[in-house]
Order: C-alpha cells, then structure tokens, then sequence
C-alpha cells in the first residue's frame, strides 16, 4: 500500500535567523515571515506548504539542503546571486567556480552559501 509523504518543514539554525531567511527568500524569489509577532522564527516559503524555519542558537554548524527548482526560478535564483557577489558553482568541491552547466546531466546546478554557513544546492 502506497502511502503520501509530504515534507511540512525543516528548522535551520541561526545566530540571525531574520538576515538568513531574507537573504534566502531574495534568492528564491518567494516570501519570509515571522513565526508571529512574539517569535524569533523566521520562515521561508518553499511552496507547497512547504516551509524552511530559521530558529535562533547561539552556535550554527553547517547543513546541507538540496532543492529541486524550475527553471525560471533557478534562472532568477542565478542572477540574484551575480547581483549580491554571493559565490556559488556547479561542484561542491569549488563552489566557487561561476559555473551552472549540471556535471550530472541535467540542466543546471549550483551550490552556495547562506549568512548562517548552511551549503544550499539548487538542482534544475
């Protein structure tokens, strides 16, 4: 019996949750609100009721979140990152290299960083 798993959220710690979940939203293209007005969670839509919550620590070590995109937002997501001078590349190994061509195949993917340190890789 097949059974539907739909992915409601992940927490990703920060030191500025509000700093890293603007700075995502602007590169995805797609909106950030506070958990409400007393919080200190900061949450990123990441459509289909899908949602990335920044939650407040004192110390962040580094996660790695992997996200399939279309290609309109993967284009925008590109050309957002050039506007910021935020490095990314096409190799985990140097995601510094500029480049989005998929090594893999496909039509493109690329690696960066948020404020906080978390490795986000956008896949097309």
């Amino acid at each position: 019996m097949a059974s539907m798993i739909h992915l409601d959220h992940v927490a990703l710690p920060a030191r500025e949750p509000e700093r890293a979940a603007r700075f995502l939203a602007r590169v995805l293209g797609t909106q950030v609100a506070a958990d409400d007005s007393e919080s200190a969670f900061f949450n990123v839509s990441l459509g289909a009721d899908t949602t990335l919550v920044y939650v407040p620590v004192g110390e962040v070590a580094s996660h790695h979140l992997a996200l399939r995109v279309d290609g309109a937002t993967f284009d925008a997501a590109v050309a957002m990152l050039h506007a910021t001078s935020t490095v990314f590349g096409n190799d985990p190994e140097t995601p510094d290299n500029g480049q989005i061509t998929d090594p893999r195949g496909g039509r493109g993917r690329i690696y960066f960083s948020d404020p906080e340190g978390h490795f986000f890789e956008l896949i097309v």
